[in-house]
Protein backbone atom coordinates (compact mmCIF):
# COMPACT_ATOMS: atom_id res chain seq x y z
CA UNK A 1 0.00 0.00 0.00
CA UNK A 2 1.44 3.35 -1.07
CA UNK A 3 0.35 6.71 0.34
CA UNK A 4 1.47 10.33 -0.09
CA UNK A 5 3.28 11.91 2.86
CA UNK A 6 4.15 15.51 3.73
CA UNK A 7 6.30 16.70 6.63
CA UNK A 8 7.87 20.02 7.60
CA UNK A 9 11.64 20.50 7.75
CA UNK A 10 13.80 23.62 7.56
CA UNK A 11 10.57 25.64 7.15
CA UNK A 12 9.83 23.71 3.94
CA UNK A 13 7.27 21.02 3.17
CA UNK A 14 8.93 17.76 2.15
CA UNK A 15 6.88 15.42 -0.02
CA UNK A 16 7.20 11.73 -0.62
CA UNK A 17 5.66 8.29 -0.29
CA UNK A 18 5.17 5.76 2.45
CA UNK A 19 4.99 2.10 1.40
CA UNK A 20 3.35 -0.20 3.97
CA UNK A 21 2.94 -3.98 3.75
CA UNK A 22 -0.72 -4.95 3.61
CA UNK A 23 -2.52 -7.37 5.94
CA UNK A 24 0.06 -6.87 8.67
CA UNK A 25 -0.82 -8.26 12.11
CA UNK A 26 2.11 -6.66 13.91
CA UNK A 27 4.31 -3.59 13.84
CA UNK A 28 6.70 -3.68 10.89
CA UNK A 29 10.24 -2.39 10.35
CA UNK A 30 10.78 0.64 8.14
CA UNK A 31 13.56 1.90 5.89
CA UNK A 32 14.16 5.62 5.21
CA UNK A 33 15.57 6.14 1.72
CA UNK A 34 17.75 9.18 0.91
CA UNK A 35 18.32 10.20 -2.70
CA UNK A 36 21.47 11.52 -4.34
CA UNK A 37 22.64 14.91 -5.60
CA UNK A 38 20.17 16.29 -8.21
CA UNK A 39 18.09 13.15 -7.59
CA UNK A 40 14.67 12.62 -6.09
CA UNK A 41 12.50 10.10 -4.28
CA UNK A 42 12.29 7.86 -7.39
CA UNK A 43 16.02 7.96 -8.28
CA UNK A 44 17.51 7.08 -11.68
CA UNK A 45 15.30 4.83 -13.80
CA UNK A 46 12.90 4.68 -10.82
CA UNK A 47 14.90 2.11 -8.87
CA UNK A 48 13.86 3.55 -5.48
CA UNK A 49 10.25 2.86 -6.50
CA UNK A 50 11.12 -0.75 -7.34
CA UNK A 51 13.17 -1.08 -4.15
CA UNK A 52 10.24 0.16 -2.04
CA UNK A 53 7.83 -2.26 -3.69
CA UNK A 54 10.28 -5.13 -3.27
CA UNK A 55 10.68 -4.34 0.43
CA UNK A 56 6.91 -4.10 0.84
CA UNK A 57 6.55 -7.67 -0.44
CA UNK A 58 9.07 -8.76 2.20
CA UNK A 59 7.07 -7.16 5.02
CA UNK A 60 9.26 -4.04 5.34
CA UNK A 61 7.84 -0.52 5.08
CA UNK A 62 9.77 2.31 3.44
CA UNK A 63 9.66 6.08 3.41
CA UNK A 64 11.15 7.82 0.38
CA UNK A 65 11.08 11.61 0.51
CA UNK A 66 12.40 14.43 -1.65
CA UNK A 67 14.87 16.51 0.33
CA UNK A 68 14.02 20.18 0.58
CA UNK A 69 14.78 22.14 -2.61
CA UNK A 70 14.62 18.92 -4.66
CA UNK A 71 11.94 17.01 -6.50
CA UNK A 72 8.39 17.86 -5.42
CA UNK A 73 9.39 19.31 -2.06
CA UNK A 74 9.25 23.04 -1.41
CA UNK A 75 12.15 25.29 -2.38
CA UNK A 76 14.47 25.57 -5.36
CA UNK A 77 17.65 23.62 -6.04
CA UNK A 78 19.75 26.79 -5.91
CA UNK A 79 19.05 26.86 -2.15
CA UNK A 80 20.07 23.24 -1.60
CA UNK A 81 22.92 22.75 0.89
CA UNK A 82 24.47 19.55 2.28
CA UNK A 83 23.77 20.59 5.87
CA UNK A 84 20.17 21.30 4.94
CA UNK A 85 19.80 17.74 3.67
CA UNK A 86 21.34 16.37 6.86
CA UNK A 87 18.73 18.29 8.89
CA UNK A 88 16.02 16.91 6.59
CA UNK A 89 17.32 13.38 7.21
CA UNK A 90 17.07 13.85 10.97
CA UNK A 91 13.51 15.11 10.66
CA UNK A 92 12.52 12.27 8.33
CA UNK A 93 13.82 9.76 10.89
CA UNK A 94 11.91 11.47 13.70
CA UNK A 95 8.74 11.38 11.61
CA UNK A 96 9.28 7.70 10.77
CA UNK A 97 9.21 6.84 14.48
CA UNK A 98 5.69 8.28 14.80
CA UNK A 99 4.04 6.39 11.91
CA UNK A 100 1.27 4.08 13.17
CA UNK A 101 2.09 0.42 12.64
CA UNK A 102 5.86 0.96 12.54
CA UNK A 103 8.23 -0.74 14.95
CA UNK A 104 10.26 2.31 15.96
CA UNK A 105 13.02 0.03 17.23
CA UNK A 106 13.52 -1.43 13.74
CA UNK A 107 14.40 1.49 11.47
CA UNK A 108 17.09 1.25 8.81
CA UNK A 109 18.58 3.75 6.38
CA UNK A 110 19.38 3.46 2.68
CA UNK A 111 21.33 6.21 0.92
CA UNK A 112 22.59 6.59 -2.62
CA UNK A 113 25.64 8.71 -3.57
CA UNK A 114 25.32 12.06 -1.74
CA UNK A 115 22.33 10.52 0.00
CA UNK A 116 24.73 7.83 1.19
CA UNK A 117 26.94 10.50 2.75
CA UNK A 118 23.84 12.01 4.39
CA UNK A 119 22.64 8.61 5.61
CA UNK A 120 26.04 7.77 7.13
CA UNK A 121 26.13 11.07 9.03
CA UNK A 122 22.50 10.77 10.17
CA UNK A 123 23.10 7.19 11.34
CA UNK A 124 26.01 8.34 13.50
CA UNK A 125 24.02 11.23 14.95
CA UNK A 126 20.95 9.11 15.67
CA UNK A 127 22.53 5.71 16.19
CA UNK A 128 20.14 4.94 19.06
CA UNK A 129 17.30 4.98 16.51
CA UNK A 130 18.94 3.20 13.57
CA UNK A 131 19.17 -0.58 13.32
CA UNK A 132 21.30 -0.90 10.18
CA UNK A 133 22.65 1.06 7.24
CA UNK A 134 22.84 0.31 3.50
CA UNK A 135 25.01 2.66 1.44
CA UNK A 136 24.83 2.57 -2.36
CA UNK A 137 27.91 4.17 -3.94
CA UNK A 138 28.35 6.53 -0.96
CA UNK A 139 29.99 9.81 -1.95
CA UNK A 140 32.73 10.60 0.54
CA UNK A 141 34.41 12.64 -2.24
CA UNK A 142 31.83 15.39 -2.79
CA UNK A 143 34.37 18.13 -2.20
CA UNK A 144 36.31 16.82 -5.20
CA UNK A 145 33.20 16.32 -7.33
CA UNK A 146 31.86 19.80 -6.61
CA UNK A 147 35.18 21.54 -7.26
CA UNK A 148 34.83 20.88 -10.97
CA UNK A 149 31.69 23.01 -11.08
CA UNK A 150 33.45 26.17 -9.85
CA UNK A 151 36.76 26.28 -11.68
CA UNK A 152 36.12 29.83 -12.92
CA UNK A 153 34.99 31.35 -9.59
CA UNK A 154 31.42 31.54 -10.81
CA UNK A 155 28.71 32.09 -8.18
CA UNK A 156 26.43 29.40 -9.57
CA UNK A 157 26.77 26.36 -11.81
CA UNK A 158 24.23 24.96 -14.24
CA UNK A 159 24.08 21.18 -13.78
CA UNK A 160 21.72 19.73 -16.33
CA UNK A 161 19.38 22.68 -15.93
CA UNK A 162 19.58 22.77 -12.12
CA UNK A 163 21.28 25.81 -10.59
CA UNK A 164 23.86 24.86 -7.94
CA UNK A 165 25.25 27.59 -5.68
CA UNK A 166 28.76 28.50 -4.63
CA UNK A 167 27.36 28.66 -1.07
CA UNK A 168 26.60 24.93 -1.16
CA UNK A 169 30.09 24.20 -2.48
CA UNK A 170 31.74 26.31 0.24
CA UNK A 171 29.68 24.47 2.85
CA UNK A 172 30.67 21.12 1.39
CA UNK A 173 34.35 22.01 1.79
CA UNK A 174 33.83 22.29 5.55
CA UNK A 175 32.26 18.82 5.87
CA UNK A 176 34.41 15.77 6.59
CA UNK A 177 32.01 12.94 5.64
CA UNK A 178 34.16 10.16 7.08
CA UNK A 179 34.82 11.91 10.37
CA UNK A 180 31.12 12.64 10.86
CA UNK A 181 30.18 9.04 10.06
CA UNK A 182 32.16 7.80 13.06
CA UNK A 183 30.27 6.34 15.97
CA UNK A 184 27.72 4.17 14.18
CA UNK A 185 28.46 0.72 15.59
CA UNK A 186 25.84 -1.48 13.92
CA UNK A 187 25.99 -3.40 10.68
CA UNK A 188 26.56 -1.67 7.36
CA UNK A 189 26.62 -2.85 3.76
CA UNK A 190 28.17 -0.88 0.92
CA UNK A 191 27.14 -1.69 -2.64
CA UNK A 192 29.47 -0.33 -5.31
CA UNK A 193 29.77 -0.52 -9.09
CA UNK A 194 33.27 -1.53 -10.17
CA UNK A 195 33.25 0.95 -13.09
CA UNK A 196 31.82 3.90 -11.17
CA UNK A 197 33.78 7.00 -12.22
CA UNK A 198 31.77 9.42 -10.04
CA UNK A 199 32.42 7.59 -6.77
CA UNK A 200 35.31 5.23 -7.55
CA UNK A 201 35.76 1.98 -5.67
CA UNK A 202 38.67 3.41 -3.68
CA UNK A 203 36.42 6.17 -2.31
CA UNK A 204 33.69 3.91 -0.91
CA UNK A 205 36.47 1.65 0.45
CA UNK A 206 37.43 4.48 2.82
CA UNK A 207 34.37 3.69 4.91
CA UNK A 208 36.06 0.49 6.06
CA UNK A 209 38.30 2.66 8.24
CA UNK A 210 35.14 3.96 9.95
CA UNK A 211 33.04 0.81 10.30
CA UNK A 212 35.75 -1.86 10.60
CA UNK A 213 34.36 -5.37 11.04
CA UNK A 214 30.78 -4.08 10.95
CA UNK A 215 30.91 -3.31 7.22
CA UNK A 216 30.58 -5.69 4.28
CA UNK A 217 30.98 -4.85 0.59
CA UNK A 218 29.26 -6.05 -2.54
CA UNK A 219 30.73 -5.07 -5.89
CA UNK A 220 28.48 -5.04 -8.94
CA UNK A 221 30.81 -6.03 -11.77
CA UNK A 222 31.06 -3.49 -14.62
CA UNK A 223 28.33 -1.25 -13.20
CA UNK A 224 28.48 2.52 -13.49
CA UNK A 225 27.40 5.01 -10.80
CA UNK A 226 23.67 4.76 -11.47
CA UNK A 227 23.47 0.98 -12.07
CA UNK A 228 22.41 1.82 -15.59
CA UNK A 229 21.14 -1.46 -16.90
CA UNK A 230 18.51 -3.79 -15.50
CA UNK A 231 20.94 -6.55 -14.56
CA UNK A 232 23.15 -4.21 -12.51
CA UNK A 233 20.14 -2.60 -10.89
CA UNK A 234 18.49 -5.89 -9.97
CA UNK A 235 21.70 -7.19 -8.43
CA UNK A 236 22.05 -4.00 -6.37
CA UNK A 237 18.42 -4.11 -5.20
CA UNK A 238 18.53 -7.80 -4.32
CA UNK A 239 21.68 -7.36 -2.24
CA UNK A 240 20.17 -4.41 -0.35
CA UNK A 241 16.90 -6.25 0.32
CA UNK A 242 18.68 -9.39 1.52
CA UNK A 243 20.80 -7.33 3.92
CA UNK A 244 17.78 -5.47 5.30
CA UNK A 245 15.79 -8.67 5.78
CA UNK A 246 18.65 -10.14 7.78
CA UNK A 247 19.43 -7.07 9.90
CA UNK A 248 16.01 -5.57 10.64
CA UNK A 249 14.35 -8.10 12.90
CA UNK A 250 10.66 -8.63 12.21
CA UNK A 251 8.51 -8.82 15.33
CA UNK A 252 5.56 -11.14 15.41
Amino acid sequence: MQSHVEIKSNNLILRGYLHMPEDRAYEVPLVCMFHGFTGNKMEDHFYYVRLSRQLEKEGIASLRMDFGNSGESDGTFKDMTPEGEIVDARNIIEFAKTIPGIDKNSIGLVGFSMGGMVAAIAAAEKKQDIKCLALISPAANLKHIFSGFFQHNNEVADIGGLIFSQKAYEEMKTINPLERAKGFDKEVIIVQGTEDTTVPVEVSALYENIYGQNVSYHYVKDSNHIYGNRGWEEEMRNVVVKFLKEKIILIG
